[in-house]
């Protein structure tokens, strides 16, 4: 497993790059990288399968707004196109991209699209730290997902060659909460803790469990509750902290929520049937840059006794 920082810099330029085609949004103002075209022997080409999460939802009337966005963003099945870059991190320049190329995305039933002879740069020498990195955006130019690939040295120019199928990885816009299992009732939660004073956004728990989920710029989402943290590319959002309405200072009070065997959370409510204040967090799960503390997203949601 390789852990290098710098790879997560190329997702940062790499999203930068996407904000800056797409000519307006909110957030920081992007800075075209870099692209080099490569010199006459400098190309080689590689066959590349990327991995996409099967099992998506679209949550009902999200529209996201690019100022609040987090980058990069989720494997969604559901976007438009890909960016396929050839970076060399030791050349000068804001992002040293070598070489640069677009596809259309048209994933396979089996979650899998595969791209023949992607053109990727050779770097001007082998001792550069050099990778190819694959980007997601969507329609509307946001940054669904990325992923990366340390290709083998030397490549001969004029070669083709074929990786290990790539996973792109997510780091969400934000996290909800669904427990109907016809999914009518996924809610995206507040990333920033309520004010005490503000009425709570209540989630009822009746006869199934809560389940939480990371959600990407389109909305987008996977009920993939049951899988590992981290498989296919989408984080499992974990709590982190609790207080039951009855314990005011954060002494602890009666009523806690529990997880279930299969991830999900059900609550046991005091005779009061207190609510429960819960925050939940994602973390990055990219091996790529090797920092599992650091948080992607946050969720805050009230939840309230319901009988079945």
């Amino acid at each position: 497993m390789i852990r290098n920082s710098a790879l997560l810099g190329f997702a940062v330029a790499a999203a930068a790059l996407v904000a800056a085609c797409s000519g307006g949004g909110g957030g920081a103002v992007a800075t075209t990288p870099n692209v080099v075209p490569p010199a006459s022997g400098q190309r080689a080409a590689a066959t590349i399968t990327l991995k996409f999460t099967q099992g998506t939802h679209r949550l009902p009337h999200y529209v996201a707004r690019r100022g609040s966005i987090r980058k990069p963003r989720f494997v969604d099945p559901a976007g438009s196109g890909l960016i396929i870059d050839s970076v060399d991190l030791t050349a000068p320049g804001p992002s040293p991209i070598l070489m640069q190329s677009t596809f259309g995305l048209y994933p396979n039933l089996d979650g899998t699209q595969t791209i023949n002879a992607a053109p990727i740069a050779l770097p001007p020498s082998w001792n550069d730290f050099w990778f190819v990195g694959i980007i997601e955006q969507d329609s509307n130019n946001n940054v669904l997902s990325v992923g990366e690939w340390l290709p083998p040295q030397p490549i001969v120019p004029g070669t083709t060659v074929t990786p290990d199928p790539i996973t792109l990885y997510m780091i969400p816009a934000g996290i909800g909460v669904w427990s109907d299992p016809s999914y009518n009732d996924a809610t995206p939660l507040p990333a920033a803790s309520p004010s005490p004073t503000a009425s709570p956004q209540s989630f009822l728990i009746v006869c199934y469990p809560m389940r939480p989920f990371a959600f990407d710029a389109n909305g987008s989402w996977s009920s993939q509750w049951t899988t590992p943290l981290g498989a296919g590319g989408i984080p499992t959002p974990q709590l982190v902290w609790q207080q039951s309405d009855n314990s005011p200072n954060g002494f602890p009070g009666s009523s806690r929520l529990y997880q279930t065997q299969d991830g999900g959370y059900l609550g046991a409510f005091d005779g009061n049937y207190d609510g429960i204040w819960a925050h939940f967090q994602t973390f990055d799960i990219d091996p790529f840059d090797g920092n599992t503390t650091r948080v992607t997203a946050d969720g805050w949601v009230h939840v309230a006794y319901s009988g079945c």
